[in-house]
């Protein structure tokens, strides 16, 4: 009558020992603290990259704009990576990539070419004076450990060189002496780590995708060779030189070959860095493994100040965050397509980590039985055949559903694409619902998919005093079809299923009353001009 725990022994290391997330902050603060301590800080990631050009640095106060972050924000975004085991490492553009700099025409006269302010001039004395008081604005907030630098794509806007004091002067010759001289400003800083990108040291050729901007090869490999010089000639002790090699296009492990080149050129400290393709996640994190490289980045270009719109407009960015975990980890892991559980169903429980109520919850069940009239079947054979029946919870919340399989068990709104008879699809559902609601509760998805934000279908609320709430359902937002891999935010997926090589999914959006103590007349379901062919199989209210 004892409780009685046998012994386990767990083996568990990474074959990757640098594991990074890069982001930019946000003016939202709270959707860092879901994204950092919810998510990023539980998928056993070491480092946080923060890139912070758009932020409200003192020194460029003229250059504000609506979604510069607050310094009180930067300040939380530290505190949270490191109560998460995460060494907060900031990342400040200071050649190119400096739109930052020149928002609301200020600072032009450090633009390099100040038609296209992109690149400021990187020999021009106002320029260093100003990079000084940005330098010591941000290390006054992040640690004095690594500093990112950016240094990527400088040329990609704008003429450069241009102004009279560059003239003559080559890309390599500027980005080289520019980069000796922000190694020296850091160092005096105390910075122990210098990281900057890798696109200005790789000419076309030198890698397989197009993240190699050197004007050529002899270009590329003067500057690889100054840039190790300009460390190698740094006082002792020497900040040490980490070089983020960016390539977002899948290939096999062993064609990222600029990570071969940039090791037999001298460079020991190398981060394979990805976006969100997750074959390239898979891939280049397995090339990373095989040349026993030191780590991974996993990238997020979705604007400059991160809300939970960003999420919900980009959430392939974030998601990918998960598969970079898994693959920085474990090397050996299955690719994305083989995963044994659903990402998109992870990163909803990881990061809205909703609480769980021990006690029944008060609520009632539509009965949509008379209304189905569709057997799921009809539009695959086989994706939907696991489906429960009966009363059925998904996620804890409780759906009546078909009560036998062979039964009609979804009501489907118009879509030229249904099958059989177009007049068994009504373009509009009327549900009597007389009673007040706080919450709805739909378990849907859609027949066909169809471009992102278009309108599949519509929630009109009717009350009883003759007024009504609407909901538009955006594809990709509320809903998707039951076999579309890519994500929603709005609608987690409840159910899943691997089926073949496929997910299927159906998802659960909540709909907030507006006027929750008004009294309820009725529910409209209303088809949108689409061939989507809305999906809905159960619903419940609280």
């Amino acid at each position: 009558n004892q409780l009685q725990v046998p012994p386990l022994t767990i083996i568990d290391y990474p074959d990757l020992l640098w594991r990074g997330v890069h982001l930019f902050g946000g003016t939202q603060i709270a959707f860092h603290q879901r994204l950092i301590g919810n998510l990023i800080g539980n998928l056993k990631f070491n480092r946080l990259v923060v890139e912070c050009g758009y932020s409200q640095w003192d020194a460029i106060k003229p250059a504000w704009v609506e979604f510069s972050v607050p310094k009180a924000n930067l300040r939380e975004i530290v505190a949270l990576a490191q109560t998460n085991q995460l060494e907060p490492i900031p990342l400040l553009q200071s050649l190119g990539h400096m739109s930052w700099l020149f928002r609301n025409q200020a600072n032009i006269e450090l633009a390099e070419d100040p038609e296209t302010p992109w690149a400021i001039c990187p020999r021009r004395e106002a320029s260093r004076q100003l990079l000084r008081k940005l330098f010591d604005e941000v290390l006054a907030i992040f640690p004095h450990g690594a500093f990112h630098l950016g240094l990527d794509e400088v040329t990609m806007r704008g003429r450069f060189p241009y102004s009279p004091e560059c003239r003559g002067a080559s890309v390599a010759q500027l980005f080289s002496e520019h980069f000796r001289w922000l190694v020296n400003e850091l160092q005096a800083r105390g910075i122990r780590k210098v990281m900057l990108w890798s696109d200005m040291l790789l000419a076309p050729g030198e890698a397989h995708d197009g993240a190699a901007n050197a004007a050529d090869t002899e270009s590329a490999r003067l500057t690889r060779e100054q840039v190790l010089k300009a460390i190698a000639d740094a006082p002792k002790p020497a900040p040490e030189l980490w070089l983020c090699d960016w390539h977002y296009t899948p290939t096999e492990p062993d064609s990222y070959r600029s990570l071969d080149l940039l090791r037999r050129a001298g460079f020991p400290r190398l981060i394979a860095t990805t976006w969100y393709n997750p074959q390239n996640i898979y891939t280049f994190a397995q090339a990373a493994r095989q040349r026993r490289i030191d780590g991974l980045l996993q990238s997020t270009w979705a604007g400059y100040s991160l809300t939970e719109q960003t999420l919900r407009d980009a959430p392939e960015q974030f998601l990918a965050y998960v598969l970079a975990a898994i693959y920085a980890w474990n090397g050996d892991a299955p690719p994305p397509e083989q995963l044994p559980f659903d990402i998109e169903a992870f990163f909803h429980e990881r990061y809205r980590r909703e609480p769980i109520s021990l006690q029944a919850q008060s609520g009632f069940l539509v009965d949509l039985r008379p209304a189905y009239n569709l057997r799921l079947s009809e539009i695959d054979a086989n994706a939907l055949q696991e489906l429960p029946y009966g009363r059925a919870r998904f996620e804890g919340h409780l759906f009546l559903l078909a009560d036998m399989p062979n039964q009609p068990n979804a009501l489907m709104l118009f879509s030229p694409l249904a099958p059989d008879d177009p007049a068994r699809y009504p373009r509009e559902v009327v549900i009597p619902l007389p009673r007040t609601v706080r919450t709805l509760y739909f378990l849907h998805a859609t027949g066909w998919q169809a471009e992102r934000n278009e309108e599949v279908a519509r929630y009109v609320l009717e009350y009883a005093d003759g007024t009504q709430a609407e909901l538009p359902l955006l594809y990709g937002v509320h809903v998707r079809a039951y076999n579309d891999p890519n994500p929603a935010m709005e609608s987690p997926p409840v159910w899943s299923r691997r089926v073949g090589k496929q997910w299927v999914r159906l998802r659960l959006l909540r709909w907030q009353n507006p006027h929750p103590d008004k009294p309820v007349r009725a529910l409209r379901l209303q088809a949108g001009q689409t061939s989507a062919g809305y999906l809905l199989l159960g619903l419940s209210a609280d």
